[in-house]
């Protein structure tokens, strides 16, 4: 049986096919591990949402999930900030379930900031009611920081 299979996977046509449900099967599993399908539920865009003006950083480096099996979403997310909320979604190859969330700042329960030599700097969210972890590496983190800091009034860490 195993045999057959293998013939069959080493025959040109079924490449891309297998390829493609690999592709789709990682992704899925990459979104329950890091926690992005949970949010969903909570965070997810409205098509017809008004855009607000933010600040929009491209390709950032973001860590979600759990303590100790993050999922690493490197150079891969594009972030927005604005007084609203931040924006989260994820680059088209890489976002099979996994659609654009826009989280409150009100959803946000703390922001640590941290200062890494090797990593540089990134804000570690802890949201109210949700468990994924979300860490944001690099401006990013600097503006997330800040507006979180306009939007509840209280200076951050």
């Amino acid at each position: 049986m195993i045999e057959q299979l293998n013939a069959h996977l080493n025959e040109p046509q079924w490449f891309f096919p297998f390829f493609i449900a690999l592709w789709l099967g990682i992704g899925a599993l990459l979104s329950f591990m890091s926690g992005w399908r949970s949010l969903v539920a909570y965070f997810r865009e409205s098509p017809t949402a008004a855009p607000a003006t933010e600040e929009r950083f491209r390709f950032v480096s973001v860590n979600m999930g759990l303590r100790l099996f993050p999922v690493h979403y490197n150079n891969c997310l594009f972030v927005s900030v604005s007084d609203t909320g931040l924006r989260l979604s994820i680059f088209l190859p890489f976002r099979f379930l996994c659609p654009p969330l826009l989280i409150p700042w009100t959803a946000i329960a703390s922001i640590e900031g941290k200062d890494s030599f090797l990593l540089g700097r990134r804000s570690i969210l802890r949201l109210r009611d949700t468990w994924p972890v979300i860490t944001v590496r690099g401006k990013a983190a600097l503006a997330i920081a800040a507006a979180h800091e306009r939007a509840s009034g209280k200076p951050g860490s």
